[in-house]
């Protein structure tokens, strides 16, 4: 798999690494990631709290 964006980061449009990096994710986090097939797979994750009682 590939990771094509994240948030607002397009890496098929010229973002890289280096802009990942200094990128602040928030409570909620988009993922598009493009398999093996060239099929683009979204996900939104949204950030947690575990509770370790």
């Amino acid at each position: 798999m590939k990771v094509a964006k994240i948030d607002n980061l397009d890496f098929e449009k010229g973002n890289d690494f280096c802009d990942y990096v200094g990128h602040e994710l928030g409570d909620k986090i988009f993922l598009q990631l493009i398999d093996s097939k060239g099929e683009k797979l979204e996900y939104q994750i949204e950030k947690t709290i575990l509770n370790n009682d």
